[in-house]
């Protein structure tokens, strides 16, 4: 998110969560899928990311501590994309952040819900990125 929520609803925190952290970070590489090419090794976390803690507004934490956090879990069963910076202009912003410490001793991210506009957005400036990577002949 680059703007907090208004409000953090404890319900979006799992219960049982430890070492909860608000903070503005921004990411230090790029997000990480956590599988394989043909998902060797998967487990229930899709996605992860180091993420750089620039602003701390609650939790214990530090400026300049690195984190890493995983998010996107297969059991979550969600009807929605994830969505999570991708162009480079996306990655070299800010993001306020939810994480926590959960029982199997991995920090993960509290996902939240953004609205079918901001969605739209983000869709938009990912098809613009491609376009003018395909443009450019570029391939990964």
């Amino acid at each position: 998110m680059e703007q907090p929520p208004a409000d953090i609803e404890p319900n979006n925190i799992p219960k049982g969560a430890q070492d909860v952290i608000v903070a503005k970070v921004r990411l230090d590489q790029p997000v990480l899928f956590l599988g394989g090419r043909h998902c060797e090794g998967c487990t229930n976390d899709i996605l992860g990311a180091r993420l750089k803690i620039v602003e701390v507004r609650a939790g214990s934490a530090q400026i300049g501590q690195e984190l890493f956090v995983h998010f996107g879990q297969r059991s979550e069963h969600r009807e929605e994309f994830i969505t999570y910076p991708t162009t480079p202009d996306q990655q070299s912003r800010e993001y306020t952040v939810v994480s926590y410490l959960d029982g199997d001793g991995k920090r993960r991210l509290v996902p939240f819900q953004i609205s079918k506009l901001e969605l739209e957005k983000w869709q938009a400036e990912l098809l613009a990125y491609d376009r003018e990577r395909r443009k450019n002949n570029y391939r990964e």
